[in-house]
């Protein structure tokens, strides 16, 4: 009797950690599918535009391939001798990193920018997940030896910051400078879950890992640490420690110092640094968060209707340029990192 209620206990046991993992899993791909939703061109931006740009410096569309998707970017400047490639941040765009590009451009670099899939202008019907920017910052390098750029550096914020790192020993790139970036996909998944769940982050760990081990494979072990160790280039990493996406003692990329064995690799700290204003002066983090005061503000006046008109004048309130100003210290560290000055 005692044998049968024990295979009766591990039937039911089996039968429930198999609905669980299904359940589970599940629940998986329908977080990763809001977490990674596709975002459209936004028709507004509180930072300099690309006409401001087209004023001094030639630009012109290009695209390539990546995973079958269209790529949307654009090359500015006319030099063929080096080539800054920008990575954006999730849920952003190339318009986000007109800033940097203008400061490349008149410190002598071309410019490239980008949309990754499922971002903007670019094709994809999601952003698929935390590896498809390294897969088109491969494919960008590629494009970027295409057509005649031997000099190849790397700058990229967020996801982009991680796409820059784990490309860092791509064929051609000289230099990286990775923003507010994630080590790796476990770490920062672990950290995810964690962060949501609790304690039960650490039983759906392994589920959200295997979803993604299915998506992308081996590849997911070429990470941020990998590309970096793998390359001898010099590298600049820089995360923030008020970080309101990548904890900064947690899965943000300088916290996996001891596992970076490239001699060439700097680290800097910026405190109080937050994911998407590190780079920014601060004059231009007050004065966009005074901006995100007042939006929202806008929006609750208008319950959520807000008219055209009160947009249009919200965002001509802005000095864009103000707004667009970057940290000129950690800037020029940067290009001392890419070898010019």
């Amino acid at each position: 009797m005692k044998h049968r209620n024990l295979i009766a206990v591990i039937k039911n046991f089996v039968i429930f950690l198999v609905i669980y993992l299904l359940l589970s899993f599940m629940a998986v791909m329908l977080i990763y599918e809001g977490l990674f939703a596709r975002t459209e061109p936004y028709e507004y931006s509180v930072f300099i535009s690309r006409d401001d740009i087209e004023q001094e410096y030639t630009v012109r569309d290009v695209s390539f391939d990546s995973c079958g998707f269209s790529v949307s970017a654009a090359l500015f400047g006319e030099s063929k001798d080096k080539l800054v490639i920008l990575g954006h941040a999730k849920d952003n765009s190339s318009a986000d990193m007109l800033p940097e590009a203008k400061f490349f451009l008149e410190n002598g670099f071309s410019v490239m920018t980008m949309d990754f899939i499922g971002h903007s202008n670019s094709e994809g019907n999601s952003q698929s997940g935390l590896h498809q920017s390294v897969y088109d910052m491969e494919n960008a390098i590629g494009y970027a030896r295409s057509v005649g750029f031997g000099n190849i550096y790397l700058y990229g914020i967020g996801i982009g910051g991680y796409a820059a790192a784990s490309c860092a020993d791509e064929e051609g790139v000289r230099g990286v400078a990775a923003i507010s970036a994630y080590s790796s996909i476990p770490d920062l998944t672990l950290e995810y879950a964690v962060s949501k769940m609790s304690i039960l982050g650490y039983l759906e760990y392994p589920i959200m890992l295997l979803y993604q081990q299915i998506l992308y494979g081996d590849d997911m072990n070429h990470n941020a640490i990998e590309g970096i160790n793998s390359s001898d280039v010099p590298v600049i990493i820089i995360n923030g420690t008020a970080d309101d996406k990548i904890k900064y003692d947690g899965a943000a990329l300088i916290n996996a110092s001891e596992r970076i064995t490239n001699d060439k690799v700097i680290y800097r700290t910026v405190e109080n640094g937050v994911h998407l204003s590190l780079m920014r002066t601060d004059e231009a983090r007050n004065l966009i968060d005074k901006f995100n005061e007042d939006a929202y503000m806008l929006y609750y006046e208008h319950d959520g209707n807000v008219p055209i008109a009160s947009v249009d004048a919200l965002y001509d309130a802005v000095d864009s340029e103000a707004a667009s100003q970057l940290d000129a210290e950690l800037m020029n560290e940067i290009l001392g990192v890419f070898g010019s000055i």
